[in-house]
């Protein structure tokens, strides 16, 4: 029931994000593949957590889904929200299988939340380390390809774990770039005035 959902998984005004991943909470993996609508899954988070809460992204690869939540009170300090699916099913071109991510930042934190749903089975062990392998080889390439338009620059190739370390590091990059770069400016200023 709902009241048990809040009760147990989403106590609202309890923590300012929330980052649901699912698989095949709506639909089954084959009504996915034609209809990637989770609207009933999302009206229903919505409602367990309450209204002071705002869906700011979400990500679905088939019946995978990824979907962030955020508290009003600090939903204006969340930014740079990127969102990216890596399918692993059949060929590497079906979403019954792969992965979904939300990049974005906190304050001046960057985080990256990843659900999968990787080939099943212990006899298939080596196609679900190939899956994660994949996700966490092509996921950052995603990511970043999807940023281009922004400011910020990246590595030609990187893990998940160094994606989130070198947003960090090109953040702070930035902003001595932008403090140097305004000194320069007066600089070139003052001898012009001169």
């Amino acid at each position: 029931s709902l009241e048990d959902v809040r009760k147990e998984l989403l106590r609202g005004n309890t923590f300012h994000l929330y980052i649901i991943g699912s698989e095949e909470c709506e639909n089954s993996i084959a009504y996915s593949a034609v209809n990637t609508k989770k609207d009933k899954w999302m009206g229903y988070l919505q409602e367990a957590l309450g209204e002071s809460y705002m869906k700011i992204r979400s990500q679905t690869l088939q019946a995978i889904n990824l979907i962030l939540f955020a508290h009003e009170s600090v939903a204006t300090l969340i930014s740079d929200v990127q969102s990216a699916a890596v399918p692993c099913g059949l060929g590497n071109t079906l979403g019954n299988k792969g992965g979904v991510s939300i990049s974005f930042k906190f304050c001046d934190t960057t985080f990256l939340f990843t659900n999968a749903h990787l080939t099943a089975h212990q006899d298939r062990a080596t196609e679900r380390n190939d899956d994660y392998a994949r996700i966490d080889k092509e996921m950052p390439r995603i990511l970043r390809a999807k940023c281009k338009s922004s400011k910020e620059k990246r590595r030609p190739s990187m893990m998940i774990a160094d994606y989130l370390e070198t947003l960090d590091d090109e953040s702070t990059e930035e902003k001595d770039q932008e403090e140097s770069t305004s000194s320069k400016v007066v600089r070139k200023r003052s001898i012009h005035e001169e």
